[in-house]
């Protein structure tokens, strides 16, 4: 199975190659008023408006000490998001059967598919699917789509 890795507040995590659309450098992330604090902004990406979320404010992990340079970015339909990482930013590829224990503090259980060990690091393997199903993004996605009807409702 083939992952991507990436660091968040000196943690290695992951998500499954599958899921991942590119990976890009930071570069202007527009702040957007009034967003939860797990919201970093919007990033333009060839034209599209794409969420950026900070996984170290919404899984409660310590701030790094430098902003991160990198965005991954995420897709479990319809849903797409990026996500802001420190490098190395990597593709591996990891055994099925070799399971790692769980690290002291995990960020979250809600999120987290499995651990592998590389070399002798815990990669947490996050899932998409369960990233957008967190209550504070789906609390997020359920206010823009009242947002958008409001929107629409006033266009009428």
């Amino acid at each position: 199975m083939q992952i991507v890795r990436f660091r968040v507040s000196g943690r290695d995590v992951a998500f499954h190659v599958d899921g991942v659309r590119e990976v890009v450098s930071v570069t202007h992330i527009s702040a957007v008023f009034r967003a939860p604090p797990f919201v970093a902004g919007l990033m333009n990406l060839r034209g599209e408006a794409v969420p950026i979320f900070d996984l170290s404010v919404l899984f409660d992990l310590p701030r790094p000490e430098s902003p991160p340079d990198m965005v991954v970015v995420g897709e479990y339909a319809p849903f797409r998001a990026g996500f802001l990482a420190d490098r190395p930013v990597d593709i591996l590829e990891v055994s099925e059967d070799r399971d790692g224990a769980l690290p002291d503090q995990t960020p979250t259980l809600a999120a987290l598919d499995r651990v592998f060990m590389v070399e002798d690091e815990a990669v947490m393997l996050l899932s998409l699917e369960r990233v957008f199903a967190l209550p504070p993004i789906v609390a997020l996605r359920q206010e823009l789509d009242l947002l958008g009807s409001q929107v629409t409702d006033v266009v009428r």
